[in-house]
């Protein structure tokens, strides 16, 4: 187990982020933040897109918030994007001077930085070596609004459609460069850019956890979009310190841990064991919305999901737990695949 101060908090090290979002989820931003903070949850992640185009509600809600937990604050790229591919010119503008906007009201722990893409116009035909210096300079120049202890560097490893990747070697060599740059513990990179299959960004990521150790050995990697528990464990194998994901609030998570659609949580037997949070065993007795009540038996079941694996992280059995809950072919090929 490793941990981190955060102000006046500690951060308990690998850490699952469940995080806050307005884009197709069964928990709008403020119920599910207000969930969190009921439980006792000590981190949680929230869009900047989100409090911009939110109520002031959500706003006071952050700070109340983040006097006792970690909130981390992702740019509003992700719901801009996805978004707007559904509402065309209807949805709400998104720019760099929006996301400076929100990050000046200091609501957050630490900030991902906004979102830059390789090959992104005007930079068409740019090399790799150019992406490094133009990244370097947008995140580590252009962000000075931010606190560069808090300020989490977001490296994109192909363009924005997705049609061009970065070589291994070029991924290797940005994460050493942004890592010798960084003053936050964190660089983060989306999961669904590792690669295709989960063995094969397990590989990755434990590549880019070396050079990271390497390079600098108190910056770490957040996987972004990563909250499904099976590809939890396997990035937590290979080296990742963090990870964030909107599983809570889309799907259930049974005593398996295997994930359900958010509707078939009714005909899964109550969980039993584990940690204990009278809390949650009070709202789960009440006549409280289905989401909430969805919501809740997540929570708690990824805390319990979070806690084994921190332990077993120490004695190199991470992989019995998988095995026990998803198969013994999963066990095995994360046993075999271990760095």
């Amino acid at each position: 187990m490793h941990s981190i101060a955060v102000a006046n908090k500690t951060l308990i090290l690998p850490a699952l982020v469940p995080s806050v979002s307005s884009f197709e989820t069964q928990l709008r931003p403020i119920p599910a933040l207000q969930l969190q903070q009921t439980l006792r949850e000590p981190i949680s992640l929230v869009s900047a897109y989100d409090i911009k185009n939110g109520r002031e509600e959500l706003i006071n809600l952050c700070r109340e918030y983040q006097r006792s937990a970690v909130l981390l604050l992702d740019s509003g790229g992700y719901e801009y994007s996805r978004i707007k591919r559904y509402a065309g010119e209807k949805a709400p503008p998104w720019t760099f001077e929006d996301f400076k906007t929100v990050c000046d009201l200091n609501l957050h722990d630490f900030v991902f930085s906004y979102d830059y893409f390789w090959r992104d116009p005007p930079h068409q035909s740019e090399s790799a070596d150019d992406f490094e210096l133009r990244l370097v300079g947008e995140i580590f120049q252009d962000h000075t609004f931010v606190c560069a202890e808090q300020l989490i560097p977001v490296l994109h490893l192909q363009t924005r459609n997705g049609e061009e990747r970065l070589s291994e070697a070029d991924t290797l060599k940005l994460v050493a460069r942004l890592a010798s740059e960084c003053r936050s513990p964190f660089i983060a990179i989306p999961e669904r850019e590792l690669g295709d299959g989960l063995l094969e960004r397990f590989e990755f990521a434990k590549k880019i956890c070396a050079k990271l150790a390497e390079s600098n050995s108190k910056v770490f990697l957040h996987v972004l979009g990563c909250g499904n528990p099976l590809s939890f464990a396997f990035m937590c194998v290979a080296g990742a310190k963090m990870a964030d994901g909107l599983e809570w609030c889309r799907t259930f998570a049974a005593d398996n841990f295997h994930l359900h659609h958010f509707q078939q949580e009714p005909v899964f037997a109550s969980q039993n064991g584990g940690i204990y949070n009278p809390t949650a065993d009070l709202l789960l007795s009440m006549d409280v919305p289905y989401p909430i009540k969805v919501a809740t038996r997540n929570l708690i079941s990824l805390q319990n999901f979070m806690a084994d694996v921190t332990h077993r992280l120490s004695t190199r059995t991470v992989y019995e737990l998988v095995a026990t809950e998803f198969g013994d072919r999963a066990g095995s090929a994360l046993r075999a695949n271990e760095a």
